[in-house]
């Protein structure tokens, strides 16, 4: 669901039927939905698989990113069994090239994670560490947080309104209140990976739908990025997307 993440139903039948070892969810701002997963229906699912004893691992990348007026809170907000995982990073909201993360494990997972981390990097650079440590005390990395957000939300708005007025009425957005992706449901006909290659060829970069599913669903969805600054060279970027989906919407109705 793109509003409010996963079926805890579904879920449900799903661990009475199989065996599940762990499970792995991103319930704020999910990439690609970019749903965002109520209080309650956290606390519901983190005591459903507390119930079974199934381990979580616990994205929480995307929660600085949030519109509102509160930081959502993580699955680990709820654990009481140290069955929640969660990590998180600086790769959305400083710079990927920090390669800087964290992780809350808890006392069960704690002594696993730290000899994971000993045997397949050994160390994370110091100086970088440093350099962020003194950052985050200093008070400007929560000035800088705030005018990312707002950032944004603009650009991700602006490139919704953009969307809404260049592609087909049948189009469907679901406009996240955090993070820096829309997920975009094209008219049922149109094959999104045909509008990827058709968007590549164009040098628009965009994510085919497919790929975000290992089941072939999404055929017929979109992953748009809004982390840049939006410009007329965005804005005409999503002009030929839309004369794209549209041109290929009228090619499948001429058949």
């Amino acid at each position: 669901d793109p509003q409010d993440g996963i079926d805890i139903e579904e879920l449900e039948k799903s661990l009475s039927k199989s065996p599940i070892r762990a499970c792995l969810f991103m319930p704020n701002f999910h990439n690609p939905l970019g749903a965002l997963m109520p209080d309650g229906k956290k606390q519901a699912l983190v005591d459903l698989l507390s119930r079974h004893g199934v381990p979580v691992i616990e994205d929480n990348i995307s929660s600085p990113l949030y519109f509102g007026e509160q930081r959502p809170k993580p699955l680990k907000a709820y654990d009481r069994d140290n069955l929640v995982l969660t990590c998180s990073s600086f790769s959305k909201t400083l710079a990927p090239g920090l390669r800087l993360g964290w992780t809350i494990p808890g006392s069960r997972f704690s002594p696993k994670i730290k000899r994971l981390k000993a045997g397949i990097t050994i160390s994370t650079s110091t100086l970088d560490q440093y350099l962020v440590s003194r950052f985050l005390e200093s008070g400007a990395y929560e000035r800088h947080l705030r005018v990312l957000r707002t950032a944004l939300k603009k650009q991700l708005f602006r490139t919704a309104l953009e969307i809404q007025k260049h592609f087909p009425a049948q189009t469907r957005l679901a406009v996240p209140q955090g993070g820096s992706l829309l997920w975009v449901q094209l008219p049922p006909a149109v094959d999104g990976l045909a509008v990827y290659q058709a968007a590549f060829d164009r040098n628009i970069a965009i994510i085919p739908g497919v790929v975000c599913s290992n089941s072939k669903l999404f055929t017929n969805y979109i992953q748009i990025g809004c982390a840049a600054p939006f410009s007329h060279k965005i804005k005409e970027a999503v002009e030929i997307l839309g004369s794209i989906v549209s041109g290929f919407l009228i090619e499948m109705s001429n058949r």
